[in-house]
């Protein structure tokens, strides 16, 4: 590693400021950007840290949505939102290993759109909303290949809001068959919003169950024709 300078916000603004520097990065919980670093895929002169500004931590909810400060790390979303969205807390609970889910927060993974990271799934499916200093960005119109998002220059997640589905699962698994058995299960009582993501062997699902259906989905051919056709790559 090389060396470069840290710097600390406090503050939202101070963050912002900090950002107007092309030199500069934000850091949030590293998982991704430094190794990255390591490897001198990035090389930025100085970092400026997030955890420390309170605006961008913790975890609320109300009847219709959780809302999900940026800083906020898995270990906490496993947490404080397994009351009201399970299905989201087993996700946060289930990153990486205890190291990742400790210092990864939900703004950074979603700021690198790193593959193989988890939340993108769930944010498509949930039809999040990404929440910055300076607009709202639907689930749809933020990821923009691999890596890539809506996010201009200097521009910073500040929290993610899930609307809470009536039912919502995740699925971590080798076999894309088994997870597209338990999605034609869930399918045959629910009207779903699905996503998936694919990295080596490993295909990581979320499904979120919208309302009652009133037909069921009889065959698993069909299910399929219906699905697969419509997965495009985050």
């Amino acid at each position: 590693m090389y060396d470069f300078e840290l710097l600390t916000a406090t503050s939202l603004q101070e963050a912002v400021t900090a950002l107007q520097d092309e030199e500069t990065q934000a850091l949030a919980g590293g998982q991704t950007l430094i190794p990255t670093m390591k490897q001198r895929l990035a090389s930025p002169e100085r970092l400026v840290s997030l955890t420390k500004i309170k605006a961008l931590q913790g975890v609320t909810a109300t009847a219709q949505e959780v809302v999900i400060g940026a800083a906020a790390r898995h270990a906490d979303v496993a947490v404080e939102a397994a009351a009201f969205f399970p299905a989201l807390a087993d996700l946060a609970g289930h990153i990486g290993d205890p190291a990742v889910r400790n210092r990864g927060t939900i703004g950074g993974s979603l700021a690198n759109n790193d593959p193989a990271a988890c939340y993108p799934a769930a944010v498509l499916a949930c039809g999040a909303v990404i929440e910055t200093n300076l607009r709202q960005i639907a689930a749809k119109d933020y990821f923009d290949g691999m890596f890539g998002t809506a996010l201009d220059d200097g521009e910073l997640i500040t929290v993610v809001r899930f609307p809470i589905p009536k039912i919502g699962h995740y699925e971590n698994s080798s076999s894309l068959h088994r997870a597209l058995r338990l999605l034609a299960s869930l399918w045959r009582d629910l009207t779903m919003r699905s996503a998936w993501q694919s990295l080596a062997r490993r295909n990581k699902g979320f499904f979120a169950g919208l309302r009652p259906r009133r037909r069921f989905q009889r065959n698993l051919n069909r299910l399929q024709s219906t699905i697969l056709p419509s997965i495009r790559p985050i």
